[in-house]
């Protein structure tokens, strides 16, 4: 029995062995992939499984123990799947090759130490083994170990059944929870020493300063970037060096100073700091300072982040001096100019915007919301009056028109016109210009009634201020067109002045120019409907349209234009009557006499006044009463109507 034991101990040194061969190998297989060291830890395991099955404890001739479990459990658990299957390979090709009656439970015994080994591992869920993955690995050990005892008839063992029971399983759980936490400290160490490399490589590749001081100022760690700002040769010059030994002596105090604070008050502490050096040029730092402590609190060390932030600096330093240029600017503005945010609430604004509302300039400060500052100025009257139930719906277009991309007028009760642009931007944000208006509002109201009075005077005739010949053109076009769309009558008068070239000779131009205007007037005034269109046609001849008039209609207000023009009582002795008198021909559109144009109307008004003149004068002639036995011109009828 002792013999066993002792074979057993062996066998646990034997375990030992591997393990640490494999702490020694591990940093020769720390560059391969995992499942390469996977597959080398396997090997290993399995080839000490081998030398186990190689020199096994004897029970009884016939009846061999080993601690085979241990090393392939901790093949499978360390290295994975890939580890469990090259460390079965290896210890079952071999237990085959020995052959003998326990090939089977021999296979069984290394099938159940991967298995066992695979189970713990899966409980890892992929992260670092942990110790008490090892405890858990060990107590299964143990358990195989036992069962393995239990299954052996004890007629083989006799009486070390008892004391075997005991020694094997506590050998195996030994066994393997020694190697397993040499090879979990090994795997520890080998991530600290990973987790080292890969600090020590964001440090040295950080572009930005990072070190570390004593109390005393000197530097213990620097990187690269440290070295760069210091304009050192390399990071290694500059240990044991302090601030003093690199910049001149008024920064390397202040810089010291600070340091003394931070160590003293014990926190972190942002700060900017300003480099010059001998050369003039200079830099700008922001710079984190943190002290380290010990388990006690008391501070051992102090590490320091330094940013170079001079290009940012510098652009501060001319965004400043772009905001003060530009706040002038704005300041001599002729325009307000008024930024609003997404919520209608004013951002900022210049003094002019103040200035152009006199009466809420107390309100038209930023902060403050464009709805109230509208809802103010309406109380005070500043802006042109309204109904009050028209106020709210004014505010709302004038909010919404800031995000609209929207121009308007702005009309003050005091007269003044003002123009705003508003301009709406991507963020939600809206920039208004307002412009006093007044001057090009007054000009374009007075260019308005100029343009107005010049197309007055391009309608007019200069001496009746009766339509001249093209307004009344346009005119006859629009109402031939409106009547044949309505099928209502449309009658046209032409009106001479009987012998008015005599007139002339007889009494002088100025005289004619009177009697025309006596005449014209004479003429609107019988022809008085707001519809009824009144013309100078040309030289002593008029042309009157009367819309919604019949022939019979047209007939009734032309011997009123007779009557009227002799009720002047302008003297003409020319004129049989002593008097100036007119001639009026009448035509007339309707359903019975259809035109192709406003033209015809013209033609015949005008053949039928020919008629009128032709027979005696001082008369009235419709166009197409030859059935009334009128004589017409171009085979036109005519019936005289003179006066008595």
């Amino acid at each position: 029995m002792d013999a066993a034991v002792q074979g057993l101990i062996a066998n646990l040194a034997m375990v030992g062995v591997f393990a640490a061969m494999w702490t020694l190998l591990g940093d020769a297989v720390e560059r391969l992939p995992v499942w390469g060291r996977g597959a080398g830890l396997g090997l290993l395991m399995g080839l000490g499984a081998v030398a186990m099955m190689s020199l096994p404890v004897v029970i009884r001739p016939g009846l061999f123990l080993d601690l085979r479990v241990s090393l392939v459990a901790q093949a499978a658990l360390f290295g994975g799947p890939i580890g469990a299957l090259v460390a079965v390979v290896v210890a079952g090709a071999y237990r085959v090759i020995l052959g003998g009656a326990g090939i089977v439970p021999g296979l069984v015994l290394i099938g159940l130490g991967a298995v066992m080994g695979l189970g713990v591992h899966a409980l890892t869920r992929g992260q670092a083994v942990r110790r008490m993955d090892v405890v858990l690995l060990a107590l299964g050990a143990m358990l195989v170990s036992l069962l393995t005892l239990l299954l052996i008839p004890t007629a083989m063992i006799e009486t070390a059944l008892p004391n075997l029971i005991v020694a094997v399983p506590a050998i195996a759980f030994l066994a393997t929870l020694l190697g397993g936490m040499a090879m979990h400290t090994d795997e520890g160490r080998r991530r600290t020493e990973r987790l080292n490399q890969t600090f020590r490589q964001v440090i040295e590749t950080l572009p930005e300063a990072l070190n570390v001081k004593d109390l005393q100022g000197r530097f213990v760690i620097a990187n690269a970037a440290t070295a760069r700002l210091m304009r050192a040769p390399d990071a290694a010059s500059l240990i044991g060096k302090s601030d003093a030994d690199f910049y001149p002596p008024d920064i390397a105090a202040q810089f010291g100073r600070d340091e003394e604070s931070v160590l003293r008050e014990g926190t972190s502490k942002e700060l900017e700091q300003r480099l010059a050096f001998d050369d003039g040029t200079e830099i700008w730092l922001s710079t984190l300072k943190t002290p380290l402590t010990d388990a006690e609190g008391h501070p051992v060390a102090l590490v320091t982040h330094s940013r170079d932030f001079t290009a940012r600096k510098t652009l501060e330093q001319e965004l400043d001096r772009a905001r003060s240029q530009l706040e002038g600017a704005m300041s001599g503005m002729a325009d307000a100019l008024i930024a609003f945010d997404k919520d209608a609430n004013i951002i900022f604004c210049n003094d002019q915007y103040r200035r152009l509302f006199p009466l809420t300039a107390d309100m038209r400060v930023p902060g403050r919301n464009l709805r109230e500052i509208l809802r103010v100025a309406h109380e005070r009257g500043e802006e042109a009056q309204m109904e009050p139930d028209e106020v709210e719906a004014w505010i709302d277009d004038a909010v919404t028109g800031l995000h609209e991309q929207r121009d308007r007028e702005i009309h003050l009760a005091d007269g003044r016109w003002l123009h705003s642009r508003a301009r709406a931007l991507s963020d939600g944000t809206a920039l208004t210009v307002i412009s006093d208006v007044s001057s090009i509002k007054r000009a374009e109201e007075a260019l308005t009634e100029v343009n107005k009075h010049l197309k007055q005077l391009a309608a007019t005739d200069a001496l009746t201020g009766l339509m001249n010949r093209r307004t009344f053109d346009e005119m006859l076009a629009k109402e031939f067109s409106r009547s044949a769309r309505h099928h209502h009558p449309l009658s046209v008068l032409m009106v001479d002045v009987d012998y008015f070239k005599s007139f002339n000779d007889t009494y002088g131009h100025q005289a004619g120019d009177g009697a025309l205007r006596a005449v014209a007037k004479a003429l609107k005034e019988v022809a008085r409907r707001p519809a009824d269109i009144v013309a100078r046609y040309g030289g002593e001849e008029f042309a009157i349209v009367l819309p919604d008039t019949d022939t019979e209609g047209a007939t009734a207000v032309a011997e009123l234009l007779c009557e009227a023009v002799r009720q002047l009582r302008i003297p003409n002795g020319r004129s049989s009557r002593g008097v100036v008198t007119v001639s009026v021909g009448i035509a007339t559109g309707s359903r019975s006499n259809l035109l192709p144009a406003p033209e015809d109307l013209v033609r015949q008004a005008d053949a039928a006044l020919y008629l009128a003149k032709g027979q005696g004068r001082d008369g009235v002639q419709a166009y197409g009463d030859a059935e009334q036995g009128g004589s017409t011109r171009n085979g036109g009828a005519a019936e005289i109507r003179s006066a008595s």
